[in-house]
């Protein structure tokens, strides 16, 4: 083995230590925040996103901490919003759950908005001015509709 494949290794090793002693790291596990967890050891270590989610998903077997399945993120509605974590965004999902994946029809439309929300929210992203649009004539009248059935 050469010198620099030695030096890569060395490296890594470090890393390894230092995302598995990283109490950050560990407390975004066990709050179920993996896509957190991952940018964080992105930070630590400098990996790649593979690498990196390999390395906490191990970690969080290594240390008895179970894995949620990340849930599918509202493309266009985490587009214009900006962030999956905004209230609307959180609305949509349990929506989603509640209620669409509960009927036929609604599965059906889950499947073609996964279908295509993912191009057309590369697009929103791009622009403020779809962004805002998109949010104030689609998104916001549709949060009102289902937060007025709300109880």
């Amino acid at each position: 083995m050469s010198n620099r494949g030695l030096t890569e290794v060395s490296s890594a090793n470090v890393n390894i230590g230092k995302i598995l002693n990283d109490e950050y790291l560990i407390n975004l596990l066990m709050e179920g925040r993996k896509i957190e967890a991952i940018k964080r050891c992105r930070e630590i270590t400098n990996w790649g996103l593979k690498d990196a989610k390999e390395a906490v998903e191990r970690m969080a077997l290594l240390r008895n901490i179970p894995m949620k399945k990340e849930k599918a993120g509202c493309f266009i509605a985490t587009a214009c919003y900006g962030s999956p974590f905004a209230t609307e965004v959180e609305l949509l999902r349990k929506y989603r759950d509640d209620v669409l994946l509960k009927s036929l029809r609604g599965r059906c439309f889950v499947k073609m908005y996964y279908l295509i929300s993912p191009s057309i929210s590369k697009i929103i992203e791009k622009s403020v001015f779809l962004r805002k649009l998109v949010a104030r004539y689609l998104l916001t009248p549709l949060v009102k509709s289902i937060r007025s059935r709300t109880p």
